[in-house]
């Protein structure tokens, strides 16, 4: 007879507990892009969803949104991106579709331009979550996620072993890129190419050079040095 009454309950106490939605901690390297994803744990004991809302918010002089995209669980569905246009320290996500999915994964990936200082950091905080069922609202337990920001620059840094003999610096608002080739024999080719691949700008280095990208419009770009048969790559955003 208990056994059949708990197990009677166990439903209840699930549907309290609620689904847990959370994001990583994770560290960075200033002037980095970083795509966040924001996890939910297996929905289908409360039916799938069809729907989702998620309110985040962030510290702007640490990061700042640059775009996002659906997750593993929502492939397919109607996606809203809203980022604040007024303080930068928000963004809503909204996802809707036709017939409720279930399982665990991604709900999103938020894509944030790193562009505070080594060492700074900030909480990514689930602000608001809202999952729906065909049936209800369910209750959500969220988890915030927290930004580090490595402490050593990477212009300070040792060079990588897959890249030896090399360090570079990108400040975005300064626009102003920073080239160290250290025991590179041979010259080095340097691209920065726009989203859809053209070449903005070339050069061939001697030596360590600073490259102002001040007269470039505001937006994403691509950084690309080739020394050898090494070849590096890297995301630019140029702020406004």
């Amino acid at each position: 007879m208990w056994k059949k009454f708990w197990l009677s309950l166990m439903p209840v106490f699930l549907f309290a507990q609620g689904i847990q939605v959370w994001l990583p901690d994770t560290t960075v390297d200033a002037g980095d892009t970083v795509d966040l994803p924001v996890y939910v744990e297996d929905t289908s004991p409360y039916g799938g969803i069809w729907a989702a809302e998620v309110y985040l918010r962030f510290d702007p002089t640490v990061v700042q949104v640059i775009g996002a995209h659906t997750g593993s669980l929502t492939q397919g569905w109607l996606f809203v991106y809203q980022p604040d246009t007024i303080d930068g320290d928000s963004l809503r996500l909204a996802m809707v579709t036709a017939f409720p999915d279930s399982g665990a994964g991604t709900l999103a990936g938020v894509i944030f331009q790193v562009v505070g200082s080594p060492g700074e950091s900030t909480v990514i905080d689930l602000d608001t979550v809202m999952l729906w069922n065909p049936d209800s609202e369910l209750t959500v337990v969220a988890v915030d996620g927290r930004l580090r920001i490595n402490p050593v620059a990477v212009s300070e840094r040792l060079p990588s072993p897959s890249f030896p003999g090399f360090r570079y610096h990108f400040s975005p608002g300064e626009r102003l890129l920073i080239v160290a080739p250290e025991g590179v024999t041979g010259p080095i080719r340097l691209w920065i190419l726009e989203a859809n691949g053209r070449v903005v700008l070339r050069r061939r280095l001697e030596g360590a050079a600073r490259i102002s990208l001040s007269n470039l419009p505001s937006g994403l770009y691509f950084l690309r040095i080739q020394a050898g048969n090494h070849l590096f790559h890297r995301r630019l955003l140029l702020l406004p």
